[in-house]
Formats: C-alpha cells, sequence, structure tokens
C-alpha cells in the first residue's frame, strides 16, 4: 500500500454553528455539503 504524504497530512474541521453530530445523519439542510466537497476535490480528481 502506497503511503501519500498529501493523503496523510490534510485535516480541516467543519464547526456548524447550532448542529450537534447527530443532527448532521439526517437534517440535509444542516450539512455542511460545500465544505466537504472543497476538501475532498483536490484528493479525488
Amino acid at each position: 500500500m502506497r503511503r501519500d504524504a498529501k493523503l496523510n497530512d490534510s485535516k480541516e474541521i467543519i464547526i456548524v454553528p447550532g448542529v450537534t453530530h447527530v443532527d448532521l445523519y439526517d437534517q440535509m439542510d444542516k450539512i455542511p455539503f460545500d465544505g466537504i466537497r472543497k476538501f475532498f476535490e483536490p484528493a479525488l480528481c
């Protein structure tokens, strides 16, 4: 298995005010898809 430093060092915290982790399971309007996409796109493209 190849280790890629870019993938191992990639970290980001997304704080969603007024939301608990349970809210993010099924409340689609509260999930920060833009932030998630911005984080993953460079590694997946």
